[in-house]
């Protein structure tokens, strides 16, 4: 790894405990939390129907979300340095048996997850660790038909918005809403979906500047980084 001058690597956390992250973030006790995309490339307890010349599967059926839907071996593990050695050498299962999730934030006294072709809000609302209760499905119908480009990189917005991407080659239909590559958002609050803006190549990456300006990177095309407009569509 090359990196800018006046930057530096340090290694926090390595296998066994951390294999194939997908997404990460510190809680407000400071712990690494690490969402692990185990089961990529393919869904577990679905069967391949169709596969068309674009790479897009069609599947036998829809999973039914966890705990009930097929078991997969994605997991949200829990880091902690308690020595303060600069390594993490705890490692907790927040959640287990995930099937294809590629995002997740912290809000409302749980853990958002997302596991295509749901969004899932996980209680833990006295912090010990473990979900209060199975989640609840806030919103069903993500794309799931190319694995490399499932909705992903969930966070909140300064305007209390719940945002997320999905990536191209996948059709998804929210509440009637339908969409290819872009970014969505959701508030629990008042329950609502938008489809924020659209197109982007295949968005993987999603952050906001100090001055609430959205930004969303993506590995396809000729560009790295969109500047994300509400209602516009970026080539």
């Amino acid at each position: 790894m090359t990196v800018a001058e006046g930057l530096q690597v340090e290694l926090v956390a390595s296998e066994p405990e951390v294999r194939q992250p997908v997404a990460i973030d510190f809680d407000n006790r400071g712990r690494l939390w690490v969402l692990q995309y185990l089961q990529y490339p393919n869904p577990a307890g679905l069967k391949r129907v169709k596969v068309d010349r674009y790479s897009r599967t069609t599947y036998d059926r829809v999973p039914e979300p966890p705990p009930q839907g097929p078991r997969g071996a994605d997991k949200l593990t829990i880091l902690e340095d308690k020595d303060g050695d600069g390594l993490c050498e705890s490692a907790t299962d927040f959640i287990d048996g995930l099937n294809l999730a590629t995002g997740f934030a912290f809000g409302n006294g749980g853990v958002y997850v997302l596991q295509t072709p749901y969004l899932l809000f996980y209680p833990d609302r006295n912090q010990d660790d473990i979900p209060d209760s199975e989640p609840e499905v806030l919103l069903t119908g993500f794309g799931m038909e190319d694995t490399s480009s499932l909705s992903n990189s969930l966070i909140f917005g300064p305007d209390g918005w719940l945002y997320g991407n999905q990536g191209t080659n996948i059709q998804a239909n929210i509440r009637g809403v339908q969409f290819e590559q872009g970014v969505w958002r959701y508030h629990h609050g008042r329950d609502q979906f938008e489809l924020f803006c659209e197109g982007g190549g295949n968005p993987w990456g999603l952050d906001f500047d100090a001055d609430g300006n959205l930004f969303y990177s993506t590995n396809h095309g000729g560009y790295v980084m969109h500047h994300g407009v509400q209602g516009a569509y970026l080539e």
